[in-house]
């Protein structure tokens, strides 16, 4: 379990049987990424229906595409009027053309049916130094770490400690081969006994993603705790980041050592880790972000497909303005009239001469829903206040 080749048949069935643990040989990861992890989505979309079907299945980046991007083959599709009125405005404004590759933009309109929505980008698959922003990779690799122990311990033997469950999932992982960079299990998860026994994320990695963007520990915490490999093939198996054009979001390099106290060490802590020679991708800048990915990771949130439904509202929530979701900077964005009709979630990424907003917002009493993503490089904040305001005009 946690760690397969690829499904044989390319059936749902055998992709779950892989996510089980049925496999009986280890062989390379279907993520792309040398002895890596695969991962579950508790529930899933049916594009036949339109609609989740909770039911555990291996997730791949075939499955997580949206009505606007399949990173599996980097196909985009683009709202026909919304993009013109997107490269209207951009080529309309001196201020915003003359950015060109210093800008990227990605648009998503929700409202109505969200999993049909509008799409529109502009320089949307280009690499941006993420800053920030890709603190939400440690976030969303987390909640798989739970997910995918939860199915572990539903479909094996026994288990009645948090002790006696790292034996176990070390011995699979041992089995199948993957990376010896192992997440820290108890470190990351609390066990609770039962029949079968469940984990939850720990209250203390809990509270930080509540203030994600307080302090850089708080955000390197889960980056440190899960390292490369389980982080990275994350990422992969969601299709947030691309193979086939080698962007999106990508994280091959903690923020830094984090203080992670215990009863019986108080003044524990673990230390950062560099870039890893595993990394399949290494002209990707070590923290990267696109435009088009960051639009799938809150577009495939607000679908409640992260994962499934808890993760991605549990995630959303992190994110919030009033918890640890930033979209502010020098200038502050005018967010006022927003956030008094619904509720925003964001993760900025500010750093030297970049300035990023990817931002999701749901009105709180009409279909309104929308994703905007803003990247920014070679010190051009200055602009971002008003393109930000022409861009929310748009949808």
């Amino acid at each position: 379990m946690l760690a397969s080749r690829p499904a044989v048949g390319g059936t749902a069935e055998a992709a779950l049987a892989e996510v089980l643990g049925k496999s009986t040989k280890a062989a390379p990861a279907a993520a792309n990424l040398p002895r890596a992890f695969a991962h579950v989505l508790l529930e899933y979309f049916d594009p036949s229906t339109s609609s989740m079907v909770p039911k555990p299945i291996q997730a791949m980046p075939s499955l997580q595409k949206t009505a606007f991007y399949d990173a599996s083959t980097a196909v985009i599709k683009r709202d026909e009027p919304l993009q013109t009125a997107l490269t209207d405005l951009v080529e309309g404004k001196a201020a915003y053309k003359t950015l060109q590759s210093n800008l990227a933009i990605a648009l998503v309109d929700l409202s109505g049916d969200k999993f049909a929505p509008r799409y529109a980008g502009i320089n949307d698959a280009s690499n941006f130094y993420s800053g920030s922003v890709a603190k939400i990779c440690g976030l969303l690799a987390a909640y798989q770490l739970a997910a995918n122990i939860n199915v572990f311990l539903g479909a094996g033997p026994p288990i009645a400690s948090m002790a006696e469950l790292e034996t176990e999932i070390d011995k699979e992982w041992n089995r199948l081969g993957v990376s010896k960079d192992r997440p820290a299990v108890s470190q990351v998860l609390q066990f609770h006994a039962g029949s079968p026994p469940t984990v939850t994320l720990r209250t203390e990695l809990l509270s930080r993603f509540d203030a994600i963007t307080t302090g850089n520990e708080n955000g390197s915490t889960a980056v440190v705790l899960l390292r490369f490999p389980f982080i990275a093939s994350t990422m992969l198996a969601h299709g947030l980041f691309s193979r086939e054009t080698k962007s999106g979001l990508w994280l091959n390099r903690a923020y830094g050592p984090i203080h992670y106290p215990t009863s019986a060490d108080p003044e524990r802590s673990i230390p950062n880790w560099s870039a890893s020679a595993e990394d399949p991708f290494p002209a990707a800048p070590v923290h990267c972000v696109s435009a088009i990915a960051a639009a799938q990771f809150f577009t495939l949130a607000a679908q409640g497909r992260l994962i499934g439904a808890a993760a991605s509202q549990a995630i959303l929530r992190h994110l919030r303005l009033d918890l640890g979701g930033c979209a502010d900077a020098d200038p502050d964005l005018d967010l006022t009239a927003l956030q008094s009709t619904g509720v925003i979630s964001a993760k900025c990424g500010f750093y030297e001469d970049v300035w990023h907003i990817p931002l999701y917002f749901k009105h709180s009493t009409s279909e309104r829903e929308f994703v905007v993503v803003i990247l920014t490089s070679g010190h051009h904040a200055g602009v971002v206040k008003e393109l930000f305001a022409d861009l929310v005009a748009l949808v």
